[in-house]
This record gives structure tokens, C-alpha cells and sequence, in this order.
């Protein structure tokens, strides 16, 4: 299981990562349910938002918006999956740590 964070404005990118790596089809009624998931639930009421995406593989998640120290855009993330998904998708959250990712297209 990975515990970790990442910034809020990746969230949409995250969420796509991890559709495509367990072959998902990511819609954006996907996108409407986490965002408004992740904005409810947050890490000092105790409360997560879970999800799931099921493909080829299937990768749980649980979200949380964190408010504790002044810390506000970062989602915390706890992700379950086969060994080689969480490989792929600690790749992912190490960059949506430290950058800022937009769609060109």
C-alpha cells in the first residue's frame, strides 16, 4: 500500500495516470465524483474519499484534502494495488510532489 500526498492541482492528471495504468476508461463523471469527493473529505475530520478503477487490474484509493498546518492543496493518497501498479504509480506522485502538471491538448 502507498501512503503519501500530492498537489491538489494534479489531482485530475493523477486520477488519469492510474485510470491508464490499469487500463480504466476514464470519464469525466469520474472526474466530477473524486473532485467533489476529495473537496468534502478532509484528513482532520478523520474522513476519505474512496474509489476504485476497475480494468485489466484494478486499483483502490482513498483521498482526503489536507487542512492541518496551513498545508491547503495537497491531497493526501493511500493507493492499493498489485506490486507492479504501485511501482508505476510512485513514479507518478514522486513528479505530482514537485511539479505542477497541465493538458496541452
Amino acid at each position: 500500500m502507498i501512503g503519501d500526498w500530492i498537489l491538489r492541482e494534479n489531482l485530475k492528471a493523477f486520477c488519469e495516470v492510474c485510470a491508464f495504468v490499469v487500463g480504466y476508461n476514464y470519464t469525466e463523471l469520474d472526474w466530477d465524483a473524486i473532485s467533489y469527493g476529495v473537496d468534502s473529505h478532509q484528513t482532520d475530520d478523520g474522513q476519505w474519499f474512496e474509489y476504485a478503477f476497475e480494468g485489466s487490474s484494478t486499483i483502490s484509493f482513498r483521498l482526503a484534502f489536507e487542512t492541518q498546518g496551513g498545508q491547503h492543496g495537497i491531497v493526501m493518497v493511500e493507493i492499493d494495488a498489485i506490486l507492479e501498479i504501485e511501482q508505476q504509480i510512485c513514479m507518478a506522485v514522486m513528479i505530482m510532489q514537485d511539479y505542477v502538471l497541465q493538458r496541452t491538448r
